[in-house]
C-alpha cells in the first residue's frame, strides 16, 4: 500500500536526520490520513496543507504542460474537480488552505513555511 511505504519512507528520512518531510496525497479524507500517519512511527506534529486552484486555472495549467495527456481535456478535468470540491468543506477547518491561482512556488511557500514551523496551525497531530 502506498501509505504505508510514504510511511516507511518518512520514518527514514528522519532517522537520517531531516527535519520535515513533505508526502503529496492525496489526503482528502479521515481514512487517507489515518493509512499514512497509523504506519508512521516517528512522533512528530503533522500539518496537512492543500493547495487550492480554480478550475480555470487547473486547465490554463493542464494545457501548458505537454506531458500531461487526459488532464487536459476539459470535461475530464471537470469531473475531478468537481469530486475535489465535494471533499473541500471538511478541510476548510482541519487543513492550512493555500490558494495558487497566479502564485509563484516562492510565495506559496513563504504562506507555509510560518505555519509548518510555528507548531501550531491546523490539524497538527
Amino acid at each position: 500500500e502506498a501509505r504505508r511505504a510514504a510511511a516507511i519512507l518518512t520514518d527514514e528520512f528522519y532517522r537520517s536526520g531531516r527535519n520535515a518531510v513533505i508526502v503529496n496525497g492525496p489526503f482528502f479524507t479521515e481514512a487517507e490520513r489515518r493509512g499514512y500517519l497509523h504506519h508512521l512511527e516517528t512522533p512528530v506534529d503533522s500539518l496537512f496543507v492543500t493547495l487550492r486552484v480554480t478550475f480555470e486555472e487547473s486547465l490554463r495549467r493542464a494545457q501548458a504542460d505537454p506531458r500531461r495527456v487526459i488532464s487536459r481535456r476539459r470535461d475530464w478535468l471537470a469531473e475531478r474537480f468537481s469530486v475535489n470540491q465535494q471533499l473541500m468543506p471538511p478541510l476548510l477547518s482541519t487543513d492550512l488552505i493555500v490558494d495558487t491561482d497566479g502564485r509563484s512556488p516562492e510565495e506559496i511557500a513563504a504562506e507555509i513555511l510560518p505555519v509548518a514551523t510555528s507548531g501550531r496551525g491546523p490539524d497538527r497531530c
